[in-house]
């Protein structure tokens, strides 16, 4: 059986390798590295900025 926080981690991460492909990376680890880096890009790609 798989613990529920095992089953949130797996979908963010799974999410969150899909948003890095829509966004046309095809590197993962250069994709968190360029969201990492500036934590503004993760709220603008988010939508949640004015």
């Amino acid at each position: 059986m798989v613990t529920m926080q095992a089953a949130v981690v797996t979908f963010v991460r799974s999410h969150t390798v899909g948003t890095l492909h829509l966004l046309g990376f095809t590197n993962i680890a250069e994709g968190t590295r360029w969201a990492r880096d500036d934590s503004a890009r993760q709220f603008t790609v988010l939508g949640l900025t004015e």
